[in-house]
């Protein structure tokens, strides 16, 4: 099976969709942010381009934008809030799609590991924030019954990860599809830390 009729499979109904929300946490530069969006609009227009699913794929796939200047400088653990607010308030359990697993986090470093590429010494990537993390013992949680304490639980090592820009939509999104943790992911799609 290709991988993407394996991101068509997942998805749960018509009106599904994939991708990922996108947080901005960084407002130094709008001229970087606008060159962020292109290169991304250009991975939406590409992925999958040669299955045969592909055109079905890319109709249903959706990058959210969320530009709040109030998030200027936040770190992983806000970004971690503001998603688990938002897929609770859209009914959004942590179920298998990838868009209710993690979320996309622009900070400053990857910011410039896409606009300036030749200013930074990491290639492009982006961070991605896992809500499926106990603080305690670092075990996924997946009960949606235990949101509240949710906002507690949470541990830095296993709940972020930099990820190559370029592989986001592809290898990344059918690691997630696949129930890989964090620390099993390939390694070439890491950044180091």
């Amino acid at each position: 099976m290709s991988w993407a009729t394996t991101v068509l499979e997942s998805l749960s109904g018509p009106d599904d969709w994939w991708g990922f929300m996108v947080y901005r946490t960084t407002y130094e530069s709008d001229q970087d942010w606008a060159y962020f969006k292109r290169m991304c609009d250009g991975m939406c227009r590409d992925v999958y381009a040669d299955s045969k699913d592909g055109a079905a794929v890319r109709e249903r796939l959706h990058l959210e934008m969320v530009e709040d200047p109030s998030l200027e400088g936040a770190d992983h653990e806000e970004v971690l809030r503001r998603f688990r607010e938002h897929c609770w308030a859209n009914d959004w359990s942590s179920g298998r799609r990838g868009r209710n697993q993690c979320c996309v986090m622009v900070d400053k470093r990857a910011l410039m590991s896409v606009a300036r590429r030749q200013k930074s010494t990491d290639p492009a990537h982006v961070v991605l924030v896992d809500r499926r993390y106990d603080h305690d013992d670092g075990e996924e949680n997946e009960d949606e019954e235990d949101y509240q304490d949710e906002e507690e639980d949470f541990h830095d090592d296993r709940a972020t990860l930099r990820v190559v820009l370029s592989e986001l939509l592809d290898t990344f999104y059918i690691d997630l599809l696949s129930d890989l943790q964090f620390d099993e992911m390939v390694s070439d799609l890491l950044v180091k830390l």
